[in-house]
């Protein structure tokens, strides 16, 4: 029994040894495979008005960090939001591109500068993406933001419809979810927002609706869940299509989930679990003003919490997720972070300004 307890006691003092070091490699040596998940971060030049970007590797099964000491991309401006795929495009929108100058590119990085409403699914049902399946809003996204199209593309000729789901009442499109090329069919998903009561214009309900393209000229629509029981107003939700449900994080903090195949909708407790866990030690004085941002990148979920505190340092909750299962998280408390895998401690270590998870943007919808 001595010799175990020296055994553990000996094991923790190494480990402990051991993850103090920093990883950081260059663009050129970054490794992303089945088990990682990249994302960017971000630092600010204030004296020269840009904004520095710089690749990092969250490695799931070791459970490390990797931070690239090369910049990937360097914009200058403000007023800009940043969207990844997590491989060579990057899309960013902003409210008056002309203001918005990007500089030190990535070699083979694809740069697209848009309307700071645009949104946009695209999939391709082939490798040589000859033919292509894509929702967007209306090309003029600053005054019709919530006009969406359908757009099909094979080999070069392209078919358009209109997004008009069918519903019984009047209603404003909030966003696209999802979008699937099965054998025979096309299926995407859709956010409604309306009015259910005329006499009450100051309550409001949201929608899924399921649309399924067959090949021709039409779209036959159906209503997944006619109140899907949120409220958009202020900050809102977060939402995103995963494993054929959708994931909604509400302003409470709180995360539940909707099947698509019969709209029924449940509480993730094994995530809001989690998200109180680290609330109840790690934030004493707090207030929610946002939801949790969600990612969806591959097989990955990606849950990123970020309180509003009162008069104290920052701090951060980030987990990955697959198949119901946690298998990754991070804690941040100001600049010492700590990386978790199956619940167990693998990595601790402070970061500089530059590579702090409060900026991080990871890849996916």
């Amino acid at each position: 029994m001595k010799k175990l307890l020296f055994f553990l006691i000996f094991s923790s003092l190494f480990l402990q040894g051991c993850i103090e070091k920093v990883s950081n490699t260059s663009n050129q040596t970054f490794k992303i495979n089945e088990h990682t998940v990249p994302f960017l971060t971000k630092s600010c030049d204030e004296r020269a008005g840009q904004y520095n970007f710089y690749k990092g590797v969250w490695d799931i099964e070791k459970g490390k960090l990797i931070f690239s000491n090369d910049k990937t991309i360097e914009v200058k401006g403000d007023g800009f939001d940043i969207k990844w795929d997590g491989n060579m495009n990057i899309i960013i929108k902003s409210v008056d591109n002309k203001n918005i100058t990007i500089d030190h590119v990535e070699t083979g990085l694809n740069i697209k500068k848009v309307n700071y409403n645009y949104n946009c699914i695209e999939v391709s049902s082939n490798n040589d993406n000859t033919e292509t399946y894509r929702i967007v809003n209306h090309p003029n996204q600053s005054t019709q933001p919530n006009d969406y199209i359908f757009e099909v593309k094979r080999n070069g000729v392209v078919r358009t419809i209109p997004i008009k789901p069918s519903f019984d009442k009047e209603y404003t499109i909030l966003r696209p979810l999802g979008l699937h090329i099965k054998n025979d069919r096309t299926e995407f998903y859709f956010e409604l927002f309306y009015i259910p009561n005329e006499s009450k214009p100051w309550e409001h309900s949201c929608a899924i609706v399921k649309g399924i393209y067959g090949g021709i000229n039409s779209i036959d629509w159906s209503v997944v869940s006619k109140d899907i029981g949120i409220v958009e107003a202020g900050a809102g939700v977060s939402m995103v299509e995963y494993n054929e449900n959708v994931i909604i994080a509400e302003q409470n903090g709180r995360l539940k989930q909707l099947k698509l195949e019969d709209g029924s909708i449940k509480e993730l407790e094994i995530y809001n679990t989690k998200i109180e866990q680290f609330h109840k030690k790690y934030v004493h004085s707090s207030y929610y003003n946002k939801p949790p941002e969600l990612y969806r990148y591959k097989d990955f979920l990606i849950v990123k919490d970020e309180p509003a505190i009162l008069g104290s340092q920052p701090v951060v909750y980030i987990l990955a997720a697959k198949e119901d299962k946690i298998i990754g998280e991070i804690i941040a408390n100001g600049k010492r972070i700590t990386v978790f895998k199956d619940g167990i401690v693998t990595e601790k270590k402070s970061l500089e300004s530059r590579y702090q998870p409060f900026t991080w943007v990871f890849p996916g919808v």
